[in-house]
C-alpha cells in the first residue's frame, strides 16, 4: 500500500572516479544504500561503470580499479538510467529522498551532477 504521507528516505552513496577533475573525469563505480528515517533498510545498488576517460595513476592508487577492469562495461549513459530505475523501484510517489555522502560537496555530488548533465539524465523527482 502507498503511504499518502510518504516517508523520508536517505540515499547514502559513494563514487570512485577516473581522477580528481570533476569536470573532466568520470564515475567508474557507484554504491547506493537506502534507509528510511526509522532506520529500515530499503536496498542497495553497486555498479561498475565503463569510461571513455582513462583511470589516472592517482585514482588507481586510491581504489585499485584499472582500465582493464572496466573494459566492456556499460558507460554512464546506460548506468544512469539503471540508477534512476532502481531508485524509482524503492521510492513511493509521496516519499522525499535525500542524498547523503561523505565529502559530498567536494566530490560525490559534483561528479554525480556532472554525469547526469553530461548525459541529459535526471534522478526521480522524489530525490532532493
Amino acid at each position: 500500500a502507498v503511504d499518502p504521507h510518504g516517508k523520508l528516505v536517505f540515499i547514502s552513496f559513494d563514487v570512485e572516479t577516473t581522477g580528481p577533475a570533476n569536470n573532466f573525469d568520470r564515475i567508474i563505480e557507484i554504491g547506493l544504500a537506502l534507509a528510511d528515517s526509522d532506520g529500515n533498510y530499503l536496498g542497495e545498488l553497486n555498479l561498475r561503470i565503463g569510461s571513455p576517460v582513462p583511470v589516472t595513476e592517482y585514482a588507481y592508487k586510491v581504489h585499485k580499479i584499472s582500465d582493464a577492469d572496466l573494459k566492456g562495461i556499460d558507460h554512464f549513459d546506460k548506468a544512469g538510467p539503471q540508477i534512476s530505475r532502481f531508485l524509482e523501484s524503492k521510492l513511493g510517489p509521496y516519499d522525499t529522498a535525500v542524498l547523503v555522502a561523505h565529502n559530498g560537496d567536494a566530490v560525490d555530488f559534483r561528479y554525480l551532477i556532472n554525469e547526469l548533465i553530461r548525459h541529459s539524465l535526471t534522478l526521480p523527482a522524489q530525490v532532493k
